[in-house]
């Protein structure tokens, strides 16, 4: 079999993060590609993958991340493209080569070992499902909270205080393209400053974080904060950076 990306076999850590990036040919950039996939969906350190600081000729190391083959197979598995679909075969395949130099004593424990990996295997895919089900419906969310475009030539619509804080948000969103950090920005600061996590009290009562913000009252409060946040001359700040 053509190797396609080194494996360490004598580690659990076998796989070189920035070395899988490279074959999935990915346009995000190492550093942010890898910490996006760590946050987004909830790697382990020391248990999926392990960092190290290696020498560069800057001056100022650098960290290497290397990972389990499990970790390496979701993270092919996430790319969704043909580049991903290789790698994951690939993991696999090595995988049960590696597994066949130490074959077990007898038929019944091949079948077990067998059980049990197909368990794990279908437990992690399920997993990783899942996860990209909540970040697909956390990003579903923060686009229906700023939907709110007034047509071209239309009559003005009465105004309210929840309209004016998305089109705040909005605008500083469009200028910095980044929609979901900005209201978590926002609500993180909420949280800080008045002492109530309202993206927790949301998501126990089904509902969206701005009807927990009027429900409480606290709208007059909340676009305060948003102003001091994203305000004309922040738009301003970011554009010109």
């Amino acid at each position: 079999m053509k190797e396609l990306i080194k494996i360490n076999n004598e580690s659990k850590f076998a796989v070189s993060a920035r070395e899988l990036h490279e074959f999935l040919e990915s346009k995000q950039e190492f550093a942010n590609w890898i910490k996006g996939k760590i946050k987004d969906f909830e790697f382990i350190n020391d248990m999926d993958f392990m960092i190290i600081l290696s020498k560069s000729s800057g001056g100022r190391p650098s960290k290497e991340y290397f990972i389990t083959l499990d970790m390496a197979k979701e993270l092919s598995m996430l790319e969704r493209n043909e580049r991903g679909k290789q790698a994951r075969r690939y993991f696999i395949a090595c995988e049960k080569k590696l597994k066949e130099v130490s074959k077990p004593s007898s038929q019944i424990d091949l079948i077990i070992q067998s059980a049990i990996a197909l368990k794990e295997q279908e437990q992690r895919i399920t997993t990783v499902e899942n996860k990209l089900e909540n970040f697909e419906r956390e990003r579903e969310e923060a686009e229906k909270a700023l939907e709110y475009v007034p047509e071209a030539g239309s009559e003005p619509e009465q105004t309210t205080l929840r309209l004016e804080l998305n089109r705040l948000v909005r605008a500083y969103a469009e200028t910095t393209r980044t929609f979901k950090t900005a209201w978590n920005t926002l609500y993180r600061e909420v949280l800080y400053r008045l002492h109530i996590d309202v993206k927790r009290r949301a998501k126990a009562a089904g509902k969206k974080p701005l009807d927990i913000v009027e429900e409480l009252n606290l709208m007059e409060k909340v676009y305060d904060i948003a102003y001091k946040l994203f305000g004309p001359q922040k738009h301003l700040e970011r554009s010109f950076n």
